[in-house]
């Protein structure tokens, strides 16, 4: 068999620093474990991941390859996520896994004697080398550079030390202001489609470039930075779609990044170049948004809660959590009787999430209204009481006894065992959760929401079934099934064996159930299952979610809840909407 050419190899840091000053584009200068690599025009390399709950490299243009030392690689890296954040706090000395180079080397037509190159933002890194290449061919270069600020153009540096008419615009600032495009639209009527016109950027400019040269008659060359996982043509998910009836696949990480654009199929690789059109607003700050919703006869401030089991009274009169923003708060698991739960060890953490088996261990209900209860009441927001239990009749008690109180809503939990029935779960039996949702809601005073499992065939029957049966809302996901081993003991981690999976791991599991529900039932939804911020409320409102609620991410952020409420109103003062309840069922699927 042929030995493969190296793609793996160790990276020192040897310089990270920002751009320029309050630029997120990071520069970082990397020596590599091989005096032999070499990158060509419009290749990448993909560094693997730091954040420890990523599963792919992330990919990035090589800008340049040392002449003398090979061995020295530089990247542009734009610091918008979790791990290009944390790239950009690399230190000389570090060391990071290097994979690469990929790509196919981008090729000129070699008729056309001239070269205009476009790019947009963090795109601009992508052009350095190509334009260096269209140098060495003796073609004669002209470089049209946009971004969003003045003083913050990524690689303008790389450019500014090359023989070429350069030209740059900024959506803001007081030099010219505009989109690139339009420096494109006025070189091109006097080129007469003569050059080959090479571009990078976002998805909307690259459209926009490929008309233009359409009208013009110029070859196009479009370099894609679409979304990878692999990097090396593995996994088949940076699909492009094109060719005449759209229905030719390639791939950016091994047949691109590089794209004929006459060959792409423009309607699958993005729409129509827009702006976000705000509505008149009436409003002059996102402080002004309405937040209040509805759950049934309850009317919240926010949308936003605790989940079940993940606030306890003592945080909240400890100031252990700050409590603003919350608009109802959701007890622990209340039971008849007092019960002590599961032996220990009870949680581990997993990549992105947490198992749990507490086994509802709570003091009871007598206690809770004694105790708890008024301590509750004086927060001054709605309270929810959280109940289960392993019949029909223990659910009935539950709900007369808190009849006799000033709880404000009943959130049911049927993920229970019903031992009259051997054992299974309320909610995995549309037939059982009709049942045990209609005897309480018969017998309650207040709104009854009904708690469902994701660990079911088809959650849609489900929650139909409850609310035909009276439920006044419904609120999801409960957490996932799951389990943990010990390799060194060859023993499960939880003394449980198995616990319940929550954290941001399960959140595209909740959007999903979230999404189902919300087109099968009219009744409100309380969306929740890996919720982390008030950008991830958003998504739960969007897929159908009248509220949402948080768990497991308030124990690492007990400043969560104002944090969520003013990220909310940021999203629907975005979106022009005056009320955050305007973001419900507010998805727009192709």
């Amino acid at each position: 068999m042929k030995e493969a050419p190296e793609k793996i190899f160790t990276a020192t840091v040897l310089s990270c620093r920002p751009e320029s000053k309050n630029s997120s584009v990071y520069e970082i200068r990397l020596r590599l474990d091989t005096d032999h690599f070499h990158s060509h025009a419009g290749q990448f390399v993909a560094l693997h991941p730091i954040d420890t709950t990523s599963v792919a490299p992330r990919p990035f243009t090589v800008v340049h390859v040392d002449m003398f030392n090979n061995s020295i690689v530089t990247l542009l890296i734009n610091a918008i996520g979790s791990n290009t954040r944390k790239y950009a706090c690399m230190q000389p000395g570090d060391h990071i896994d290097l994979y690469g180079p990929y790509g196919k080397e981008i090729e000129f037509d070699q008729s056309c004697t001239s070269c205009i190159f476009v790019g947009g933002g963090i795109g601009n890194a992508a052009l350095v080398q190509p334009v260096r290449k269209a140098l060495a061919q003796q073609k004669d270069v002209t470089v049209f550079l946009g971004a969003k600020e003045e003083g913050l153009i990524p690689a303008l540096k790389y450019f500014d030390r090359l023989s070429i008419n350069l030209q740059t615009i900024t959506e803001n600032g007081s030099a010219r202001t505009g989109f690139v495009t339009q420096l494109l639209h006025d070189a091109l009527r006097a080129d007469h489609g003569r050059s080959t016109v090479i571009a990078c950027g976002p998805k909307a400019m690259l459209r926009k470039v490929h008309d233009l040269c359409e009208m013009h008659g110029n070859p196009c060359i479009v370099i894609v930075e679409e979304v990878m996982v692999c990097s090396m043509g593995s996994c088949k998910g940076c699909a492009i779609f094109g060719g005449i009836d759209g229905k030719e696949v390639r791939h950016v990480c091994s047949d691109g990044p590089a794209f004929d654009a006459r060959w792409i199929w423009w309607d699958l690789f993005s729409s129509q170049p827009t702006r976000y059109e705000f509505k008149p607003r009436t409003v002059l700050d996102k402080k002004d948004i309405n937040t209040k919703c509805t759950i049934g006869n309850l009317i919240l401030e926010t949308p936003i809660m605790n989940c079940s089991g993940t606030l306890d009274l003592d945080a909240c009169i400890d100031g252990s959590i700050d409590l603003r923003g919350l608009g109802a708060f959701v007890i622990k698991g209340l039971s008849l009787y007092p019960k002590s739960g599961n032996p220990t060890p009870r949680v581990c953490e997993t990549p992105a999430g947490m198992l749990n088996a507490i086994g509802l261990e709570y003091i009871g209900v007598e206690a809770f209204v004694k105790i708890i209860l008024p301590h509750l009441r004086a927060l001054g927001i709605p309270i929810i009481a959280n109940i289960n239990g392993i019949s029909v009749d223990e659910y009935l008690a539950l709900t007369e006894r808190l009849n006799d109180t000033d709880i404000d809503a009943l959130e049911v939990n049927i993920s229970c065992p019903n031992v009259k029935k051997g054992g299974i779960a309320f909610g995995i039996d549309p037939a059982m959760a009709a049942g045990i949702t209609g005897a309480v809601k018969s017998s309650a005073k207040f709104p009854v929401i009904v708690k469902l499992t994701p660990n079911v065939t088809d959650i849609s029957v489900i929650a139909r079934a409850v609310e035909d049966a009276g439920a006044d809302a419904i609120s999801l996901i409960n957490t996932v099934l799951g389990t943990a081993i010990d390799i060194r003991n060859r023993k499960p981690v939880l003394a449980n064996v198995v616990g319940g999976l929550s954290g941001p791991a399960i959140r595209p599991i909740a959007l999903r159930c979230v999404m189902v529900v919300a087109n099968t039932v009219k009744i409100p939804i309380i969306g929740m299952g890996g919720n982390e911020n008030g950008y991830t409320a958003a998504e739960f409102m969007m897929a159908g979610a009248t509220a949402t609620a948080f768990g497991t991410s308030g124990f690492a952020n007990r400043t969560i809840f104002p944090q969520a409420i003013d990220q909310l109103r940021e999203i629907a003062y975005f979106h022009g909407y005056s009320s955050t309840a305007e973001l419900v069922k507010s998805l727009k699927i192709p």
